[in-house]
């Protein structure tokens, strides 16, 4: 029932749909104050964290675990006709 009333709206549709882009081409929104909100360039970063493997009670010690680890490893994505398949049915 939710999604007959939810409407996502995502970072980049907002973007390609709402946005105005200045001379260097950034995109932007406008207020109704008239200021601009210009959207942060996403700059990956990457967070390092130790973990014991041999704690039981250490989360990412059992996130990565062998187990976990080769469940993952072995999922597999089906073939699937987009075009056809709706996931509203």
């Amino acid at each position: 029932m939710m999604r007959l009333y939810l409407i996502r709206r995502t970072r980049s549709f907002i973007k390609d749909n709402y946005a105005k882009s200045d001379e260097s081409g950034r995109k932007y929104l406008t207020f109704e104050n008239g200021d601009k909100f210009y959207f942060p360039d996403r700059i990956p970063k990457t967070v390092t964290f130790t973990f014991n493997e041999k704690d039981a009670n250490d989360p990412y010690a059992r996130l990565y675990s062998d187990a976990n680890v080769n469940a993952i490893n072995s999922l597999t994505l089906h073939d699937t006709d987009w075009a056809t398949t709706s996931c509203y049915s």
